[in-house]
């Protein structure tokens, strides 16, 4: 794969950011994140992990 977030090519929301590989947050216990700019919902859905 080349470098950077896997989902940047088709991402509404990619900026230059998203040419390096983004870090896995945490944004609350339980949920996990590896983009720099996750959609709020996401963070809430049921299953709890979003990448």
């Amino acid at each position: 794969l080349p470098p950077g977030c896997a989902f940047r090519e088709r991402c509404p929301r990619a900026d230059a950011a998203c040419l390096t590989e983004p870090a896995l947050s945490a944004p609350a216990p339980g949920r996990a994140v590896r983009c720099f700019h996750p959609h709020e919902e996401a963070l809430d859905n049921e299953i709890g992990v979003v990448s």
